[in-house]
């Protein structure tokens, strides 16, 4: 068993143009091929056109009758069809997913996806027993919007954030699901995209549980030609999102090792993996939105100071934060400017806290931090300092005069954290009932 070169995998049906032609002609060609995207050849070079790019067209109202050529269309690697597979994924991670194959002469000869990819995965490398809901623990990604929300003032976020898609969802359940696909078929029926998402959005969407594996996922993904699988939990409630490229990653490790008896390519398998396992390693400890330490490596930095060294005094405190009225937030002004205070409520956390201090989204609008040899009245001027940083916030004029309420408690010797975070969740919940917007300590309750 041997990794397979591009010509073994590449689409050679590929749709292209030439970069002299116009928009109006890359469209039609486009939307009469049904295509999200188009191969466009420029000299020596070659671009993609896709369909986000016919969003922003639209959007900008930009002469069709324009050549391609006034669009700065992203270049897209080009290699050689016999090329191994493993080159091919160093470039196939960036933002391009698509890498052009070459014949001898240069000439096109088609294109690889991650959809080309994953469907060559070897089913000896299927992972069987890691479930979704352990994989989502690393900080898997999706974009959220309610059915009233409007397409078009989404497109910026969904393009600067570098999602594929956006999850319809109502009283947190997925109601239907807004690709690439749907805005193409709006496009081709002159539907504008100045409406609600659920105009556009397909539904119902199909998903799966939280507790089925990583194997159960790539089946599901290459039997629907789905490009990420939506994950919910038991009662239906949308857990997260992941992708092609996230379960390429995750499973690639596992095929080089069953590959270790090619000895002369190990070194180039060490080389591409130690670069993907270095940034998989960087986006399993943050969470994808704040960019703070996730729950998960958030429990497991508190966990790890006690391995090494017993305290020798109770001078350790942690805090418990939350967002006042997130709720509302969310409701009224919809979920891109809830993300949006949560990122600035994150930087106002870190601006205000000491280098050893350790801060981390603990989930949805609650953070959690640990001040280690701290006391409580060192650790209340710490937390009015957040409090009152927080609230001479503006965001926005629609975002100001928010507020944080916060849990304080003291950590005793080697206690587990659970222990710990209920106690500073106590408090912050007597913070609540207090009339939000102050500081409760777990030892005056």
């Amino acid at each position: 068993m041997k990794f397979p070169s591009l010509d073994e995998l590449a689409n050679t049906d590929v749709v292209h143009i030439n970069i002299t032609a116009t928009i109006k002609e890359a469209i039609a060609l486009m939307l009469s091929n049904e295509h999200r995207n188009i191969i466009v050849r420029d000299k020596a070079c070659y671009r993609i056109m896709m369909i986000s790019t016919v969003v922003y067209i639209q959007k900008k109202g930009i002469n069709p009758q324009l050549t391609l050529d006034t669009l700065n269309l992203p270049k897209i690697a080009a290699l050689h069809k016999k090329t191994n597979i493993l080159k091919c994924i160093e470039h196939i991670n960036g933002t391009l997913e698509y890498v052009c194959t070459l014949n001898d002469d240069g000439s096109l000869h088609g294109i690889i996806t991650l959809t080309d990819i994953i469907s060559h995965i070897d089913p000896d490398i299927l992972i069987e027993n890691y479930t979704l809901r352990e994989y989502l623990y690393l900080g898997s990604s999706v974009m959220q919007a309610t059915p009233n929300e409007i397409v078009l003032d989404l497109f910026d976020q969904f393009e600067h954030n570098g999602f594929d898609s956006v999850v319809i969802t109502q009283n947190e359940l997925p109601i239907g699901i807004l690709t690439a696909k749907d805005l193409l078929k709006a496009l081709k029926n002159n539907i504008p995209l100045n409406v609600p998402t659920k105009k556009l959005m397909s539904s119902p969407i199909e998903t799966l549980q939280a507790d089925a594996t990583v194997k159960n996922a790539i089946e599901f993904i290459n039997a629907k030609a789905f490009k990420r699988v939506i994950v919910v939990d038991s009662k239906g409630s949308l857990v997260g999102a992941i992708t092609q490229k996230e379960l390429i990653s995750f499973t690639y490790t596992r095929w080089a090792q069953l590959m270790k008896e090619h000895y002369s390519e190990l070194k180039e398998i060490n080389k591409i993996l130690k670069v993907q396992n270095d940034e998989y390693k960087l986006k399993a400890s943050l969470d994808y939105l704040t960019r703070l330490y996730n729950r998960h490596y958030f429990s497991e930095l508190f966990e790890k100071r006690y391995e090494y060294e017993t305290p020798q005094n109770n001078c350790d405190t942690l805090l418990m934060i939350d967002v006042d009225d997130f709720k509302y937030i969310n409701d009224t002004l919809g979920h891109n400017e809830g993300d949006k205070v949560l990122k600035v409520i994150a930087q106002t956390l870190l601006s205000s806290l000491r280098g050893n201090d350790i801060v981390g989204r603990w989930g949805g609008e609650e953070f959690v931090i640990f001040l280690p040899a701290t006391n409580l009245d060192e650790a209340r001027k710490i937390a009015q300092t957040i409090r009152l940083n927080v609230q001479s916030l503006i965001i926005s004029d629609n975002l100001k005069g928010i507020t944080v309420s916060i849990g304080i408690t003291p950590c005793y010797g080697v206690e587990r954290l659970e222990h710990i975070i209920s106690r500073a969740d106590k408090a912050l919940y007597k913070a609540k009932k207090s009339g939000k917007n102050c500081i409760r300590v777990s030892k005056d309750i």
